[in-house]
C-alpha cells in the first residue's frame, strides 16, 4: 500500500500499535511518548502516559545505534565509592546533626531529591545512566538509622532532665529543658536570682504536743499547696528543711521578672495558708502562720555536693540574706529586701519598716512589707 520511495533507503519497522494487541510496555521516561504514539494515529490515552509501544521502542534504539547516542552505565566502582560518599553524608547528618527527628528527616529529604536530581540530571543531559538506586537506599536507611538515633537521645535526655530537676520545677519546665537542654548548667555559676524562705511561726513547739500523725498529714498538706504555688509561677522548690520552704527564682529558666514572681507567689502563699486555716479550723484542728522572706542578688548555682550525694541548689551572700530576712518576719508578713524592692515597686504596694540587724551584717538592712499588689 506504500509507493516504494517512501521506504527506499530508511529502515522500516512492522508491529501493532493498538491496545487491545498488548503490545505497550513500561519505560523509564515518557517525555515524547505521547507525541510519537499520537503520530502512529493512536489517541495517547489508550495506551498510558507510562508505557510505550513495542515497535517504537525498537525504533528509539534503531535511533540510537544510528546517532551513535549510547547511554553509559555508571561503573561498579564508581556507584561504590558514591555509596560510600553519600552513605558518609548521611552518618554526618545523623550523628552531628543537631537538630532532632525533624531535621533529620529534612536533611534526608534534601539529600535523597539531591541524588535524584543528580541522576536525571545526568541521564537527560549527558546520556549517562546512574545507579541511583543503591544511593537512595543508603539514603533511606540512614534515615531511618538517623530517627531511630534520636528518638534514643531524645529519650536518654529527657530522663536525664526528669531525674535532675524533675522534684525541683514544674512538669512545663522540665518540658522547656527537654527541649532546649542548652539552658542546664550544672556545673555551677553566679547568676542574679530571686531567693524565697518561709517557716511556720511556732511549729516546733505545736508538734510537739500533736500527734506525729497529724504533724505528718498537717505538712504534707501544706508542701502540697506550697509547692504547686512555687511551681506555678516558675520557681525552682530548692528543698524542705522541717517545716520551711526554701526555692528560688530565675534558674534554669531565666526570665527578667524573677523577683516580681516570688512576691506574687508568696502573696497567693499566704493567701492558701488563710484558707487552709479555715478548713483545719472547721475540722477542730490547729491554725498556722507563717513568716516568709525574700531577696534578690547574685547566687551560686548548681550541682553541689560529694561524690555520693549532690544537690542542685543555691549558695552565697544572698541566699543568706534571705533567710535572715525571713527569720525577722511574723507570722503572715512578706519581708523583701531593698534590691527586691528596686525590681517590684512599680506593681506591689509596700509598707517600709524600721532597718533591722541580721546576723552576718554589720550595717542595718532595710526591709519592706509587701501589703498587697
Amino acid at each position: 500500500e506504500l509507493p516504494a520511495e517512501a521506504v527506499q533507503g530508511k529502515i522500516v519497522i512492522i508491529g501493532p500499535a493498538h491496545p487491545g494487541l498488548d503490545d505497550a510496555y513500561a519505560v523509564p521516561f515518557s517525555r515524547h511518548i505521547r507525541r510519537a504514539v499520537e503520530g502512529l494515529g493512536v489517541e495517547a490515552t489508550e495506551v498510558g502516559m507510562t508505557k510505550m509501544y513495542g515497535l517504537e521502542i525498537h525504533a528509539h534504539a534503531l535511533q540510537m545505534i544510528l546517532d551513535g547516542a549510547y547511554l553509559h552505565r555508571s561503573p561498579r566502582n564508581a556507584v561504590i565509592l558514591l555509596i560510600l560518599g553519600v552513605g558518609a553524608v548521611a552518618a554526618g547528618l545523623m550523628i552531628f546533626g543537631s537538630g532532632g527527628v525533624a531535621k533529620t528527616l529534612i536533611a534526608s529529604a534534601l539529600l535523597g531529591g539531591g541524588v535524584a536530581g543528580a541522576a536525571l540530571w545526568l541521564f537527560s543531559a549527558r546520556d549517562y545512566w546512574l545507579d541511583s538506586t543503591p544511593l537512595m537506599g543508603v539514603v533511606l536507611l540512614q534515615a531511618a538509622a538517623g530517627v531511630a538515633y534520636h528518638q534514643v537521645l531524645e529519650a536518654r535526655n529527657r530522663r536525664r532532665v526528669t531525674a535532675l530537676f524533675g522534684k525541683y520545677v514544674s512538669p512545663g519546665v522540665v518540658q522547656r529543658l527537654i527541649e532546649k537542654p542548652e539552658l542546664i548548667r550544672l556545673q555551677g555559676s553566679k547568676e542574679r536570682l530571686t531567693i524565697f524562705f518561709s517557716d511556720i511561726r511556732g511549729f516546733t513547739s505545736m508538734s510537739e504536743q500533736m500527734d506525729p500523725i497529724d504533724v505528718t498529714a498537717l505538712l504534707n498538706e501544706y508542701f502540697t499547696e506550697m509547692s504547686a504555688l512555687v511551681f506555678k509561677y516558675n520557681g525552682t522548690l530548692d528543698k524542705y528543711m522541717g517545716d520551711a520552704i526554701m526555692a528560688f527564682f530565675g534558674n534554669p529558666l531565666p526570665y527578667p521578672d524573677h523577683a516580681l514572681r516570688a512576691v506574687r507567689m508568696a502573696l497567693e502563699m499566704q493567701s492558701a495558708v488563710a484558707r487552709l486555716n479555715d478548713k483545719w479550723r472547721a475540722e477542730g484542728r490547729r491554725t498556722i502562720g507563717v513568716g516568709m522572706g525574700i531577696n534578690t542578688g547574685e547566687a551560686t548555682v548548681g550541682n553541689l555536693g560529694s561524690e555520693l550525694f549532690f544537690d542542685y541548689t543555691i549558695i552565697g551572700d544572698a541566699v543568706n540574706l534571705a533567710c535572715r530576712i525571713e527569720q525577722n518576719a511574723g507570722a503572715g508578713q512578706i519581708l523583701i529586701s531593698r534590691s527586691t524592692y528596686e525590681e517590684v515597686k512599680e506593681s506591689i504596694e509596700v509598707v517600709e519598716l524600721p532597718a533591722m540587724s541580721v546576723k552576718g551584717k554589720e550595717q542595718l538592712i532595710k526591709v519592706f512589707q509587701v501589703v498587697r499588689q
